[in-house]
């Protein structure tokens, strides 16, 4: 059998509400939105998202409050399936009240992150302003989890179900956190709050793990985390995260998906070398190493016309030479290779290294990829 695939609604979405069959956990519902939040949802409906800390209150309360009822419902699904809604939804009031209980505190952390943006797996600033945070409010944080110097752990529970909901922090170079990845850290964080109350006095057994998942942006954090060991427990029943997205995404009054598709990625560095020569005047005793790179280029968006209409190839130059009257004797490109499968991914790589290949033989350069 091939791995689970969520059950498709029209249009591929699904509303607030509908169900949702989710493997050896009986079913969990996609929450609906509680009452409390409905001044919330007027003022996203009203205003566009944006990636900024300080105009997305709207953004960010939606996320935190849906991660938290999904949380809710993975623990309730697994622990007391039979629960009635009215035992549920008194559940989802008390992390309502948490969360807006810790609201001031909430906006503040989401501010810090966004405000001092850090790299993959540099993200020392994010990761102490949360920890002192979780500190501040009464949970025991484990430093440096599975041997990763910005992750951590923080839990509550004793035995039963795991849920682990996963944050994100790091930020794009010389961009930001345009990704949203402060978004992230906040609705996990608030999330986290919400369902550590819960767990603490309604649903024994029970655990919720926050686990802080650095380097997202290109770096792999989450494949080092499960070499690691992070997702192998058995009673794992789910790890969750919510992600902010454009309004242009949805359509038809909703205000979230699930269940999307996902695509699989390759990403490589290739390198060329060739030989400097003065371009000026004696340029016939130059390889230039920029010619490979911009062939290269060329033969990939040559191969664009036999992709799949659901595959993607970007790339950037990040080393093109260093002034003009030099025959370029260094060049570096960075690519992203994106595909439904790995399967088909891995098809599609091996016509882009032909197109490195090509790109190097045509130039007279050698050349090696970084992996």
């Amino acid at each position: 059998m091939g791995p689970w695939q969520p059950p498709r609604s029209p249009g591929g979405r699904w509303a607030p509400g509908d169900d949702v069959d989710v493997p050896k956990i009986c079913s969990a519902r996609i929450p609906r939105l509680s009452t409390p939040l409905e001044p919330t949802i007027k003022r996203l409906l009203n205003k566009p998202l944006r990636y900024r800390a300080l105009s997305t209150d709207a953004a960010t309360a939606l996320l935190q409050h849906k991660l938290c009822e999904t949380t809710l419902s993975f623990q309730m699904a697994a622990t007391a399936p039979r629960a009635d809604s009215k035992a549920r939804d008194a559940l989802v009031d008390i992390c309502v009240a948490t969360i807006d209980d810790a609201e001031r505190n909430l906006r503040q952390l989401n501010e810090a992150i966004h405000s001092h943006p850090e790299l993959a797996f540099q993200e020392f600033g994010a990761v102490k302003t949360i920890t002192t945070f979780l500190e501040g409010e009464g949970f025991k944080v484990q430093d440096h989890a599975y041997g990763l110097e910005t992750s951590f752990i923080a839990e509550v529970g004793d035995g039963g179900p795991l849920v682990i909901i996963c944050a994100e922090y790091d930020a794009l170079p010389n961009i930001g956190h345009a990704c949203g990845h402060n978004l992230i850290a906040t609705s996990s964080i608030a999330a986290f709050l919400a369902v550590a109350r819960v767990v603490r006095t309604e649903i024994k057994p029970g655990r919720v793990r926050l686990l802080g998942t650095p380097a997202e942006e290109g770096q792999g954090g989450k494949v080092k985390l499960i070499e690691a060991g992070a997702f192998k427990e058995e009673d794992i029943a789910a790890a969750i995260m919510a992600h902010p997205i454009s309004p242009h995404q949805l359509d038809g009054g909703y205000n979230g998906l699930a269940g999307m598709d996902m695509i699989a990625s390759y990403k490589f560095k290739v390198e060329f070398h060739g030989r400097p020569a003065h371009a000026g005047g004696q340029p016939w005793n130059g390889l230039n190493a920029l010619d490979a790179a911009i062939a290269t280029y060329n033969n990939v968006s040559m191969l664009r016309q036999q992709m799949r209409p659901d595959e993607r190839v970007h790339c950037v130059i990040e080393d093109g030479g260093t002034v003009p009257n030099v025959i370029t004797q260094y060049s570096r490109m960075n690519w992203y290779v994106r595909s439904p499968s790995m399967k088909r991914c891995e098809e599609l790589l091996g016509k882009v290294e032909k197109c490195c290949e090509a790109g190097a033989l045509s130039a007279g350069c050698d050349f090696n990829f970084i992996r």
